[in-house]
């Protein structure tokens, strides 16, 4: 399965599985779209952790991210926006991570680990009311945009301000 969405999995006309994630045992997937599907829990993605280069959360009812999320080194496009994220997970594995959107949650601070994805060339944390800060991203060499509107930033990374 190259791309893979919930619709395909079960009816869009289900209310009640629309709450509860799928098995998504069997499948080999290189994405996956779940966007606005009211999950309330992102899926295991340890089965995917060799595949996956593209993973859509946005638009649900998401708290956390599951921390090996991480595990999935070849993923390039990472959207959690519109979520009700507090926080992200450790991302520092994800080297091949291109595109993070995590615009429209509750996050407080990014991870530190945010750092090593030097392969990073945009990053949407935008609309983050309680944001205040944003780690040194001085490795991220090809990051080339930066959406932090919104946010309760006081003071930008040296190498931002520069």
């Amino acid at each position: 399965v190259d791309g893979l969405s919930l619709s395909s999995l079960i009816g869009d006309d289900d209310a009640k599985m629309r709450t509860r994630t799928p098995s998504l045992r069997h499948v080999r997937a290189t994405k996956i779209d779940l966007r606005s599907r009211g999950v309330l829990y992102a899926p295991s993605l340890l089965q995917f952790s060799e595949s996956l280069t593209h993973l859509v959360l946005s638009g649900n009812h998401l708290a956390f991210l599951p921390e090996h999320v991480s595990e999935c080194v070849r993923l390039k496009v990472l959207d959690a926006s519109r979520n009700e994220l507090a926080f992200l997970p450790d991302l520092g594995k994800l080297c091949c991570l291109e595109d993070l959107r995590a615009s429209e949650n509750r996050l407080q601070k990014l991870p530190d680990s945010l750092s090593k994805c030097v392969a990073l060339r945009s990053l949407y944390v935008g609309k983050n009311p309680e944001l205040e800060t944003v780690p040194d991203l001085k490795k991220c060499v090809s990051l080339e945009t930066l959406v932090i509107d919104a946010c309760a930033l006081r003071v930008l990374p040296v190498t931002l301000a520069a």
